[in-house]
């Protein structure tokens, strides 16, 4: 679950509800004096990270959403102390106009935590932090982490994201962290029958 988007969104993908989408990209981003220059990974214009572009057609208060997912497309993860307790993150928020960055935690069934908000430009620089999501679960095993961007008022508002991680509990201190997660974790999917065409429709009938 963790990615630094060198190779892909790893095990991160966007959620198909929201306005917008966030886009993959490395280097400077096409609008003037806004988002990063460098990824956070590597602080080089070879580095990757994932951004939320919000020139035209992007419209005031418009969002792109990304969501972890377990690696077979489900979004709901198991809570395991030893794997996937402290959520931590960089983050990019430079720009006359920028909106506001939002994560959230959902537990299966529904309910819904803001974990942590920042609003407004917070200067051309990487910041990274991070949310224990003990205090959200509330007894609950199953539950999903959201990263929200929202656009501001114009084209100067690109809100960027890089080396997402989710690690175990900390005991005492700060956490070891890892410093570059480039591909999807390594997980066994259920299988499905491989027979011709099991599931192919042309649309002819309703049915």
């Amino acid at each position: 679950l963790d990615c630094s988007f060198e190779q892909s969104f790893c095990d991160w993908t966007d959620d198909l509800n929201a306005k917008r989408l966030w886009t993959r990209h490395n280097g400077g981003t096409p609008s003037f004096n806004t988002g990063p220059r460098v990824d956070h990974t590597f602080g080089n214009t070879s580095g990757w990270y994932v951004y939320f572009e919000t020139s035209f057609p992007v419209q005031p208060n418009e969002n792109a959403i990304l969501t972890v997912h377990d690696g077979c497309g489900n979004g709901w993860l198991t809570y395991d102390p030893n794997k996937n307790c402290l959520l931590t993150f960089a983050y990019h928020m430079f720009g006359a106009t920028v909106g506001s960055l939002n994560v959230y935690v959902q537990l299966k069934g529904g309910d819904v935590s803001t974990v942590w908000v920042k609003q407004g430009a917070q200067g051309a620089s990487w910041f990274v932090d991070s949310v224990d999501v003990r205090p959200y679960l509330k007894g609950a095993s199953q539950f999903k982490v959201r990263f929200e961007a929202v656009s501001g008022s114009s084209f100067t508002g690109d809100i960027a994201l890089d080396d997402l991680m989710l690690v175990p509990c900390p005991t005492t201190g700060t956490p070891s962290l890892p410093t570059v997660i480039t591909t999807a974790s390594s997980t066994s999917c259920p299988s499905y029958p491989s027979g011709p065409h099991l599931l192919d429709c042309n649309f002819d009938n309703d049915e």
